[in-house]
């Protein structure tokens, strides 16, 4: 077996086995395979490669993870509390695939086999600062979140539509930025090609505009249309107006059959269509008291009353409408009605030669 030096000469200076010393010794064996394009090995703490190491039964180890390097930390504490340490460690755009140690504490003749393979890098799947809408990706059929792939793997990306972008990473996969309903793309940002460390790619999803149009229908000035969020509610205009008519709100079809409630929310472009009802006014006729004063009418604004006919009294004569009770100035029934009217009879008394 195996006897350090500073064992062996203990025993032959007739002196027994110093304290914490074992005489069983074992040894253990450092494998590794690795896959075409890579490498890797086991490495002392003064960075010598070793392929194996002697120690005594009982020694226990354990094993650490490196996340700066990638490497593996193997810890060796023998009986006598001594440490040793031992470095797995992947060549250049390599990493540790698998790791297979024996059990601890060692008590016998044993290995530790890893296996080297390409390094990978992950690619975080992100939505972009300042997104306001959503939207997701998709591998496939598949909603992921991140995909990892081998050092140097080339990566593009093109817009299909506004609502989806297609990232290519070369020989690993076709993934799908996809907006969600009422969401578009308006820009996304590649990681440099080709991936050689962790990055993301990221897409600003933003949300759908749409455009609220109003339709005045001939009549006052019509509000400016609003550009309107997907989702969101229009903001109500001031009403318009027009000198004649009755403003009689906002309707989804000119027809004016549905009133549009201002808190729907809006998902497409909208034009909405002012109802307009034509105001009505009495023309009245007064006969300041001679007579029977003919029958009020109802005119439309900007219509024409129609003249009544003649009132009569014994012993007077009528002479016309006048627009004031005085009887000055005669009303003319072409005249366009645009308000409440009275018109006055004018009777002029006359005796009669009758005897």
């Amino acid at each position: 077996f195996y006897c350090p030096p500073e064992l062996d000469q203990s025993i032959r200076d007739g002196n027994h086995i110093p304290p914490g010393w074992n005489i069983n010794r074992v040894s253990i064996s450092f494998n590794s395979t690795a896959e075409e394009g890579t490498s890797g090995g086991y490495y002392d703490e003064n960075g010598n490669a070793i392929e194996n190491l002697d120690l005594s039964t009982g020694t226990t180890f354990t094993v650490t993870d490196d996340e700066k390097t990638g490497d593996k930390v193997i810890t060796f504490t023998y009986p006598d509390s001594t440490v040793k340490k031992v470095y797995v460690k992947p060549g250049e755009g390599s990493e540790i695939k698998t790791f297979t140690p024996p059990a601890s504490p060692i008590e016998a003749n044993c290995e530790f086999n890893t296996t080297f393979g390409v390094k990978t890098y992950n690619v975080s799947l992100a939505s972009a600062e300042g997104s306001i809408g959503t939207g997701k990706y998709y591998n496939g059929e598949t909603e992921i979140s991140s995909i990892r792939v081998p050092n140097n793997t080339a990566v593009t990306a093109e817009k299909i539509d506004d609502k989806t972008v297609q990232i290519n990473f070369d020989n690993v996969a076709l993934i799908t930025a996809k907006a969600d309903e009422g969401s578009v793309i308006e820009e996304f940002a590649a990681p440099e090609s080709p991936i050689k460390s962790d990055c993301t790619f990221s897409a600003k999803f933003m949300k759908e505009i749409h455009t609220v149009t109003f339709d005045a229908q001939g009549h006052g000035t019509a509000p400016d249309a609003q550009s309107v969020n997907y989702g969101e509610s229009a903001q109500k205009p001031e009403d318009p107006s027009e000198e004649g008519y009755t403003f009689g709100g906002w309707y989804t079809e000119k027809e004016c059959q549905n009133e549009f409630d201002f808190a729907t929310p809006i998902k497409a472009d909208t034009t909405l269509y002012a109802k307009w009802t034509i105001n009505t006014y009495t023309v009245t006729f007064d006969v300041q008291g001679h007579g029977t004063a003919p029958d009020a009418q109802t005119v439309n604004y900007s219509d024409k009353a129609q003249r009544p006919a003649d009132p009569s009294e014994e012993g007077y004569r009528f002479d016309g409408w006048y627009q004031e009770s005085a009887c000055e100035n005669e009303f003319d029934f072409d005249t366009p009605i645009k308000a409440d009217t009275t018109l006055y009879a004018k009777l002029i008394f006359f005796k009669s030669t009758n005897w």
